[in-house]
């Protein structure tokens, strides 16, 4: 299973019925806020030490991260934009 597949799933988990209209605003929103797509949100997580859970999303292990170290990685901007761009609490967003 590959990143995205992995976010994909994650969304889906969280918001049911209504994630597959959730990935592509998700994914424009970090761009938006320059984490540079799969790549760069990647990239991301390993300058943050989090290189283990990236491999593991992509390997299908998915290790649990929590939304605090979400935020902290990807910085409150861009949870912010993410949230607003979906409706949704930015700790709902984390």
């Amino acid at each position: 299973m590959g990143l995205f597949d992995s976010i994909s799933n994650l969304v889906h988990n969280a918001l049911g019925s209504e994630a597959g209209q959730v990935a592509g605003p998700l994914m424009q929103s970090l761009e938006e806020q320059g984490v540079g797509g799969l790549g760069g949100l990647t990239a991301q997580f390993e300058q943050s030490g989090l290189g283990a859970h990236i491999a593991s999303w992509t390997g299908g292990q998915g290790l649990p991260i929590d939304a605090d170290t979400v935020q902290q990685v990807l910085g409150q901007p861009a949870v912010q934009a993410v949230a607003a761009k979906l409706g949704i609490d930015p700790q709902q967003a984390s």
